[in-house]
């Protein structure tokens, strides 16, 4: 739809929820039908890291919405998905 309307410029494409990198997992596994209890949640601080990574490193979709017509599927339509694939 983009090349179609000749626009130009970065759009982000994601989808129209936010998550923390371990709700993202929480909810892979909870989908996949994995127990949660193996996930293990670690601050920023806790790793160690030399380098500071920004809590919230989500998207903002707003541009890509106002310009195509094609809505995002959820993260849990998604997952759905790629189980069916999977089988």
């Amino acid at each position: 739809e983009i090349i179609e309307q000749n626009k130009s410029g970065i759009y982000h494409i994601a989808g129209n929820e936010c998550f923390s990198k371990f709700e993202f997992a929480k909810e892979i596994t909870k989908k996949m039908g994995f127990s949660e209890k193996l996930l293990i949640s670690v601050s920023q601080k806790m790793k160690k890291q030399k380098i500071v990574r920004p809590e919230n490193s989500s998207l903002n979709n707003d541009k890509i919405k106002e310009t195509i017509k094609t809505k995002f599927s959820s993260l849990s339509e998604n997952i759905e998905k790629i189980k069916e694939n999977l089988k």
